[in-house]
């Protein structure tokens, strides 16, 4: 499915800089298998660091961890019940 959004402002050089970063914390949280209630804190923070959460940010966390979680391949800390829909 394509979703469109039509009031989303194009991408910043801080914004990219920022989701470069946000991609890299995830990365890096995931690199051992287990994500904790730290690491979660962490990223949550960092999206919410500058007082909005964007499109991509969501994008990111869906495509990292919340897959993930649904199938599974990330055992640890945090529930699934925490991320259903």
């Amino acid at each position: 499915m394509n979703v469109e959004y039509p009031n989303q402002k194009p991408l910043s050089d801080a914004d990219i800089k920022a989701l470069a970063e946000l991609k890299a914390l995830i990365e890096q949280a995931l690199a051992d298998g287990v994500l904790t209630e730290s690491e979660m804190r962490n990223i949550t923070g960092h999206i919410h660091g500058d007082g909005e959460v964007s499109v991509q940010e969501l994008q990111l966390v869906q495509h990292y961890i919340c897959q993930k979680i649904q199938t599974v391949d990330l055992p640890g800390a945090v529930e699934k019940s925490k991320f259903k829909r």
